[in-house]
C-alpha cells in the first residue's frame, strides 16, 4: 500500500503538468523553413534569416552537353538538386564553361563551350549569381569575355568576374534582401542589385551580400 501511494503521489502531479504544459511537436515542412524561423504550428516565429547556397564548378560542355541534347532537356543536370538550390534565397555558382551562341558543341578535350540553349537549366535551378572568372574563361576567345556576362544578364542572372573592360571584370555584385520578405528567383525575378550601403542610413533593415570572382590563371 505504501508503495502504491507513493506511485500515485508522483504520477498525479506529472499527469497534471502534462495536460497543461503539453504542446504537440510539429516537424518542419523543410530544413529551409526551419532555418528561416517560419511558424511550424507552435506559435513561435524566430527572427527571419536569409539562406545563401554557393556551389562549385558547373560544366555543361562535353558529356553533360551530350546528355542534355539526347534528352532535349536543359534542366537534366539539376533535376535532383533543384529543390536545394532554388529553395535558398540566394544561389551562387561558378560557371566553368563560357557561353557561346554557336550551334556546334564540343565533346572532347579541355576546351569548354556551353551552348546558350543550355542556360534555361541554370534558371530552372534557381541561380541568381554566376562567377565567370576561372581557368576556362578564355576557352572561346577574348571576345567571349563580353558575351558570357551579357547573355547571363539578359537571362536574369547576375554575372561576376569577367567583362569587356578592366572595371567591369573587377566590379562586384551586391544583392540586397528585404528584411521581411526573401528575394524571389529561380527564373522568376532576380534579387535587386543595389549600390554599396550609404553611411547616411536609409537601408538599416535589409541585408547586403557582395560577390566577387577571381581566378589564378586562364587558358
Amino acid at each position: 500500500r505504501y508503495d502504491m501511494r507513493m506511485i500515485q503521489i508522483i504520477l498525479i502531479p506529472l499527469a497534471i503538468l502534462a495536460i497543461f504544459w503539453h504542446r504537440p511537436a510539429v516537424a518542419p515542412s523543410s530544413l529551409y523553413s526551419l532555418l528561416r524561423g517560419e511558424d511550424q504550428g507552435g506559435g513561435e516565429i524566430l527572427p527571419s534569416k536569409t539562406i545563401l547556397v554557393a556551389v562549385g564548378d558547373i560544366m555543361l560542355s562535353r558529356n553533360i552537353g551530350l546528355a542534355i541534347d539526347k534528352t532535349n532537356n536543359p534542366n537534366l543536370p539539376f533535376e535532383n538538386v533543384r529543390d536545394l538550390l532554388a529553395g535558398a534565397d540566394i544561389t551562387f555558382g561558378n560557371l566553368e564553361c563560357p557561353l557561346s551562341d554557336s550551334t556546334v558543341p564540343i565533346r572532347e578535350g579541355l576546351v569548354f563551350r556551353c551552348l546558350t540553349k543550355y542556360v534555361p537549366g541554370l534558371k530552372f535551378a534557381g541561380f541568381d549569381v554566376m562567377g565567370t572568372a576561372n581557368n576556362h574563361s578564355f576557352d572561346q576567345g577574348a571576345g567571349n569575355l563580353e558575351f558570357t556576362p551579357e547573355y547571363l544578364k539578359s537571362q536574369g542572372i547576375s554575372p561576376v568576374g569577367t567583362g569587356k573592360t578592366f572595371e567591369e571584370a573587377h566590379a562586384g555584385r551586391i544583392i540586397t534582401t528585404p528584411s521581411h520578405s526573401p528575394p524571389s528567383h529561380g527564373g522568376e525575378e532576380t534579387p535587386p542589385l543595389s549600390p554599396p550601403p550609404s553611411r547616411e542610413g536609409g537601408d538599416k533593415e535589409g541585408i547586403r551580400f557582395g560577390f566577387l570572382a577571381y581566378s589564378y590563371s586562364a587558358h
